[in-house]
């Protein structure tokens, strides 16, 4: 059981290390002063290439839902001084070794405290909602 658990997050680790870049690289143009859509039409560029490969590659069910959260906070987390961004940066970093780690567990924290205010109406038939179980 310990090592399919490992293997789990070894297939995991890539997507989820793709995803903290563009975060990481959403956050800090963000901070900069840069427009969340030109952000995401450039990031779109540097880092989409490749992240439907690794997402398969991970093999977990929650993958997408994990990706539209990161997506998600990225561009609606406040982000305006230094010590937010700090801080968005941190909550970034701690989900995404958690999903590595326990996607199942790391999605459940996600959907009680996601951090970030999502008006969107919830559906259940949106396979990557994150507030979908």
């Amino acid at each position: 059981m310990r090592a399919n658990e490992m293997t789990g997050g070894t297939l995991r680790a890539p997507f989820a290390a793709k995803l903290q870049q563009m975060t990481n690289d959403v956050l800090s143009q963000r901070f900069g002063g840069a427009d969340v859509e030109t952000i995401f039409q450039a990031i779109a560029e540097k880092h989409t290439p490749g992240m439907s490969a690794l997402q398969l590659a991970a093999n977990e069910r929650s993958a997408g839902k994990f990706s539209r959260w990161v997506s998600t906070y990225a561009r609606s987390v406040d982000v305006s001084t230094p010590d937010e961004m700090m801080t968005a940066l941190s909550v970034i970093d701690s989900r995404v070794r958690g999903w590595i780690r326990d996607p199942e567990a790391t999605m459940a924290e996600i959907r009680d405290n996601p951090g970030i205010a999502d008006d969107r109406p919830v559906l259940d038939t949106d396979p990557h909602d994150y507030r979908v179980p």
